[in-house]
């Protein structure tokens, strides 16, 4: 009745989750070198939501090529499934500061699992280095 997980399958999934760990930490030390920068420089507080999307993007780009370069197979569906956790952890986190669900945070899920994606994919194709002696 149940299927049982292989170990790759194991490996895999647990992969997907240190490259979600690695995109969310990567996203949160973007985020707190831009708040820094927002109140030492000054700035509006209307940069605060596009510089987000921005720190989540390269956080989950480095996620999802994290998780490819591990499991060496599957960019594409490891840098959405990297995707997916970092969304719905931020939206789970996003509820709790009482964000409304908008149109941004579709566009912030699209922005995230493209990153994600290409992370990915470039993090699968990347040749290793083979030293010809």
């Amino acid at each position: 009745m149940f299927k049982s997980i292989s170990n790759d399958n194991k490996s895999f999934y647990i992969n997907v989750l240190i490259g979600a760990g690695i995109g969310i930490v990567v996203t949160l030390i973007l985020l707190f070198g831009i708040a820094a920068i927002m109140v030492l420089g000054g700035m509006g507080s209307s940069y605060a939501s596009p510089l987000s999307s921005v720190a989540a993007a390269i956080g989950a780009f480095i996620g999802g090529y994290f998780s490819a370069r591990k499991n060496g197979a599957k960019g594409l569906l490891g840098g959405l499934l990297v995707a997916a956790v970092m969304f719905i952890l931020f939206s789970v986190v996003g509820a709790f500061v009482s964000e409304q669900v908008s149109l941004m945070s579709f566009i912030r899920l699209v922005i995230i699992g493209l990153a994600a994606s290409i992370g990915g994919i470039l993090g699968v194709n990347k040749s290793s280095k083979v030293k010809i002696v």
